[in-house]
């Protein structure tokens, strides 16, 4: 599987973007070791989204998610953290699922205005912790 950015090139710039520091050497070795364990259990991981043609906004893709998660019953249990509205939030929303956009944007139209949008993780958790983030 060749990628554009290495993945722990590509979450050590994401948590950067998002005001955290990491060590990018960290990551790589920690990502390197999981993915081995990964499919040393599941071989067939790296080919389940284009062998299920499911990707993101597609619910199905929610749904397979949520029927991996222990003692998850229903989508309103799961909660979606993206920085897309199409792929991450309408996705999740479609699938029954909360969800939540991570965005520095904030010049947002229709559909966006019943949103839960945060500047950046930091944001999210303090809301979290604060009881001040409620889903219906």
């Amino acid at each position: 599987m060749k990628y554009r950015v290495p993945p722990w090139d590509y979450y050590a710039i994401v948590a950067e973007k998002h005001g955290f520091k990491v060590d990018g050497k960290q990551v790589k070795q920690d990502f390197k070791k999981n993915y081995i364990e990964l499919m040393k259990r599941h071989p067939n991981f790296g080919k389940q989204s284009i062998k299920w043609e499911n990707c993101k906004p597609d619910k199905q893709l929610f749904k397979i998610a949520q029927e991996k998660i222990n003692g998850v019953t229903c989508g309103s249990q799961c909660l979606h953290i993206g920085d897309d509205f199409i792929k991450d939030y309408e996705g999740a929303v479609k699938a029954g699922w909360n969800a939540v956009l991570i965005t520095k944007e904030t010049d947002f139209k229709e559909p966006y205005t019943c949103v839960k949008i945060f500047k950046n993780l930091l944001d999210l958790h303090n809301a979290i912790e604060s009881h001040k983030l409620c889903f219906a």
